[in-house]
Parts: C-alpha cells; sequence; structure tokens
C-alpha cells in the first residue's frame, strides 16, 4: 500500500510541475468591430484608411488570432525599424494603437504596455500590399 501511495505522490508532484512549467499567456485585447467607425495605418512608406465595416472585422479577427510571445511592451512604440502604427478610431470617440514590424524574422503586433504577440507574416503583407495599391 505505502508502495501505491508513493507512486500517486510522484505522479501528482510531476503533474503540478508539468502544469506549472506551461506559462500563462496573454490574449491581446482588441476592440469590438462594432465600436471602430476607421482604422489608418501609416508607416513604411504607407498610408491606409479602411473605414468599411467587413474589412475592419477581418482585420481584427486576424489580429485576434495572434499568439503571446512573453514580451513586455515598455514603450510608447517599438524601438524597432519599419514599423506600421494601426490606429483605431471609434465611433463614440477616442483611439486606440497597435504596431506591426517584423523583427528577428518574425512579425510581430505590439500594444503599448499591454504585450508583444506574434502574427502570420501575410497580416503584414497584405497591409504593405493594399497601402500601395490603396
Amino acid at each position: 500500500m505505502s508502495k501505491l501511495k508513493w507512486i500517486f505522490c510522484i505522479s501528482l508532484v510531476s503533474v503540478c510541475l508539468l502544469a506549472a512549467c506551461g506559462a500563462v499567456r496573454n490574449r491581446i485585447v482588441l476592440p469590438d468591430a462594432g465600436d471602430v467607425e476607421k482604422v489608418t495605418v501609416t508607416g513604411g512608406g504607407i498610408s491606409l484608411a479602411v473605414e468599411d465595416a467587413g474589412e475592419i472585422t477581418e482585420l481584427l479577427q486576424r489580429m485576434g488570432r495572434a499568439r503571446d510571445t512573453g514580451g513586455m511592451s515598455i514603450h510608447d512604440r517599438p524601438l524597432a525599424e519599419d514599423v506600421l502604427q494601426i490606429d483605431f478610431e471609434f465611433s463614440q470617440g477616442g483611439t486606440s494603437v497597435v504596431f506591426l514590424y517584423q523583427e528577428r524574422g518574425k512579425t510581430l503586433l505590439e500594444q503599448p504596455y499591454q504585450g508583444i504577440y506574434r502574427v502570420d507574416t501575410e497580416l503584414l503583407d497584405d497591409l504593405l500590399e493594399q497601402g500601395e495599391t490603396g
């Protein structure tokens, strides 16, 4: 019986340690699409305004799939070069901002003082392409 208790205790400790190793990841906090009147993307030689509700919803959904890197955002804007600034203008007034950039081969979405999140490179490519043609 004591051997069974010993195995149970070791198993329990192992499960607790494995659970503790998994860092708690935060999700990016984005506005509701219905609250956003306009999205403006500037930087990298482009200036793009998105006012279509469907396009705003799609953009926010794509950003919402961002994965937390665990990195801390400690500046008003990233220190990286070639940063796209994405401003959300709300229908009830006020704004919010996130930044999109590449660093060390990764495409990152940074929310000032909240966190740094990894997104698919296609998001950056699509915004740059829209900015060039729009």
